[in-house]
């Protein structure tokens, strides 16, 4: 990820769509644990309401509003 990344430590299970080459044909949802890290670059620009983030090496969409609600900056 770029300089502008971080790192946000899930404090609540957090729901996520699995971004594979941007094809939402057949989206894979996924529920991320609480305790997981993820890492955000904040400069990554939003796939229509969703920011992108990853977790264990791959790319996910999350909803903004639930990363502030349920992480804490690591």
């Amino acid at each position: 990820m770029r300089t502008c990344a971080r790192e946000l430590v899930l404090e609540d299970d957090i729901p996520g769509v699995r971004l594979e080459d941007r094809d939402f044909k057949d989206p894979v949802l996924v529920l991320i644990p609480a305790g997981d890290v993820i890492h955000v670059d904040r400069t990554a620009p939003r796939i229509g309401r969703m920011q992108p983030v990853e977790w264990q090496g791959s790319k996910y969409g999350v909803f903004p509003q639930d990363l502030l609600k349920r992480s804490e900056s690591n």
